[in-house]
């Protein structure tokens, strides 16, 4: 079985199964597969060959699209270790879900990255204002160092797609200052003390 997927797909990835198993969850991976991919279009052999231990499954897709696709959905955490960083509310094979205020002053993270999904940059900067009426928010040490960012959560981090890299990439500019190519400063994404980021927030206020 796994020489036959390695000959009809071109493309695999490595998935980690949760300590639990995956669950309920294995029949939505299936059916978003199914829907996406088609019935014939990737295949998910037994694990413990070809490089792939027995605590993660191999997925085999017949184009990059695809497989990008299902990364961007299922391993949204991956963008942000690919890119040389922790995230600390997010758990790898988890959904996502609301984050109390409490939880994030605990957290206290060194870096702050606002992409609410739907959002492009120009509306998720109108978010600053309200997040800024917060009263723990100036605690934040993110916010007090000034490495709070927004970006773009429409075209990049919360689409399933093509644009997988390019949201690592951001991410790896955002936490290391090391752009790929052009930066995307500006442009993509953007510091909340920027210029680009306090007209928008003075245009926010005037709005309210």
């Amino acid at each position: 079985m796994i020489d036959e997927a390695e000959r009809r797909f071109p493309v695999r990835i490595k998935m980690a199964v949760p300590a639990g198993g995956f669950g309920t969850r294995l029949t939505d991976i299936n059916a978003w597969l199914d829907t996406n991919c088609g019935a014939d279009g990737w295949a998910m052999p037994p694990a413990g060959f070809r490089g792939v231990v027995n605590d993660a499954v191999a997925i085999y897709f017949l184009d990059p699209a695809s497989a990008a696709g299902f990364v961007a959905r299922w391993c949204a955490i991956s963008k942000v270790e690919i890119a040389n960083g922790e995230s600390l509310l997010g758990h790898k094979g988890e959904y996502s879900s609301a984050i109390p205020a409490e939880q994030l002053r605990t957290a206290d993270p060194k870096y702050l990255i606002i992409a609410p999904c739907g959002f492009d940059l120009e509306r998720t900067l109108r978010e600053q204002a309200v997040l800024e009426r917060y009263p723990w928010w100036g605690e934040l040490q993110a916010v007090r160092n000034g490495n709070v960012a927004f970006a773009d959560g429409n075209l990049f981090f919360n689409r399933s797609g093509m644009t997988v890299v390019p949201t690592a990439q951001i991410i790896a500019e955002i936490l290391h200052g090391v752009p790929f190519d052009a930066s995307t400063e500006g442009v993509h994404w953007c510091w909340a003390g920027s210029p680009v980021a306090r007209d928008a927030r003075s245009a926010s206020v005037s709005r309210s």
